[in-house]
């Protein structure tokens, strides 16, 4: 690999633009791979930076407080003095509104600097899409449970989310789960800590190699900003952050500037959701112009984007609106009959199909419900970014109409089968996952 090569060479003292006698310098005197290995020591003689952003994935059930903790976890003591939001929530049960999806924003959180903070939808239809947006290499994973649950109500809430991440995990990597305990303000906390504590042990056994479950929980009133509990909690995901990052892969400093400039022209367009890997690799080859023996520069810029959370790779494809994708696109499109905006709402025949059509009007639906004019839609980019993720799939016998699984018609898993006649045919499949943390 040229660029280990370049970075072997560099740590050991090797200077790059020394010149010779004849005042000729490296890279213009080396032929063939030499030559390339030249030119990617002088493009990391600049230095190089690593990852300096966190995610802080939020997940969960519902109602357990994911979205009143993201906000008050981001909230600085001037904010909280001017905001008044505390103060004002006087009802100990209140939430706030149901997330649709995933919404994922930059924060500047106290003693934790910069994090991409995404809250995980809570409905179980949701959890499916989640695992696609799931990164050990530089996240940490809230579970957020409810201090008034039961033992048994929390150990399989936990055990889902532990699960959720072990099958996102790529090989060689270990997500890290947090247990932190809401509704602290209620609940008996001497009760909660002992029931939460067996969860963690419990979970902390089963998951070994598998999820890295923290043995630190926490018990807090998940709208107060300023408690010691939520200073604490602060306290320790920024050391978890440290560690995260001091593992995470170190790029050259000059695609900074690059993807600082070019990010902003790629959204400039509101209806460019989505572009194909190739088509952003290209672009970032024209900014950096570098030639063609070191395209692995640009490999290392597009994942840079990545895993900074810019964009999100998907296949052949480029996600560059996130946050659309998840909460606008994917959250009306699957969300529960429950919600103020749903696809079924849309839909009249109620058998878990739905045309182009009825998919993008229910998009745009919802982003009037959210209180912003709907942006243009490419409609083939929309089902394209569906289809990828498996969300929907077009039927072979009816082009242009989509079955959308998690709007099929459900029955009691645990039905059984009526004895029928014999001209009477029942079609179905049972999955038994091989291990008990699957």
């Amino acid at each position: 690999n040229h660029v280990t090569i370049a970075e072997f060479l560099l740590a050991n003292g090797a200077n790059v633009d020394i010149k010779d006698k004849n005042n000729k310098r490296p890279h213009e005197l080396a032929t063939g791979n030499l030559k390339t290995i030249v030119q990617f020591a002088r493009l990391y003689a600049g230095g190089t930076v690593s990852l300096e952003c966190l995610k802080i994935c939020v997940i969960g059930e519902e109602l357990s407080g994911k979205t009143t903790f993201t906000k008050a976890i981001q909230r600085s003591r001037i904010q909280r003095f001017f905001s008044k939001v505390e103060e004002n929530a006087s009802d100990t049960n209140a939430i706030s509104e149901r997330t649709a999806g995933m919404q994922m924003y930059e924060a500047d959180i106290s003693s934790m600097g910069r994090a991409v903070v995404c809250d995980f939808a809570g409905q179980r239809p949701f959890h499916r899409t989640h695992t696609l947006f799931f990164d050990a290499s530089n996240s940490i994973n809230i579970m957020m449970v409810s201090g008034l649950l039961d033992k048994s109500t929390m150990l399989e809430q936990c055990h889902h989310g532990a699960a959720s991440l072990r099958a996102a995990s790529r090989p060689g990597a270990i997500h890290v789960m947090v247990i932190v305990v809401s509704r602290g303000d209620v609940c008996d906390r001497h009760k909660t800590k002992a029931i939460t504590r067996g969860v963690v042990t419990e979970l902390r056994s089963k998951f070994k190699g598998h999820v890295d479950i923290q043995e630190r929980l926490f018990i807090l009133d998940c709208r107060k900003s300023q408690s010691p509990e939520m200073t604490e909690l602060r306290d320790y995901l920024s050391e978890l952050k440290k560690e995260k990052l001091q593992t995470v892969k170190k790029y050259p400093s000059l695609i900074q500037p690059v993807t600082k400039k070019l990010l902003p022209r790629l959204r400039s367009d509101p209806s460019t959701k989505l572009v194909k890997k190739t088509d952003l690799s290209g672009l970032v080859n024209t900014e950096l112009s570098v030639p063609h023996c070191l395209q692995e520069i640009v490999e290392d810029t597009v994942d840079f984007l990545h895993a900074s959370g810019e964009v999100f790779l998907l296949h052949d494809l480029a996600l560059l609106d996130i946050p659309w994708m998840s909460h606008s696109l994917i959250g009306p499109v699957i969300a529960p009959a429950d919600f103020p905006v749903h696809l079924n709402a849309a839909v009249p025949q109620r058998d878990g199909t739905a045309t182009k059509e009825e998919i993008c009007t229910v998009v745009q639906n919802f982003q009037r419900q959210q209180g912003k004019s709907p942006k243009n839609i490419d409609t083939n980019h929309a089902i394209d970014a569906l289809e990828m993720l498996e969300i929907i799939f077009e039927l072979e016998d009816r082009p242009g109409v989509y079955c959308i699984p998690s709007h099929l018609p459900q029955k009691d898993r645990n039905e059984i089968w009526p004895v029928v006649p014999e001209t009477m045919v029942h079609v179905g499949r049972r999955v038994e996952c091989l291990l008990d943390i699957d």
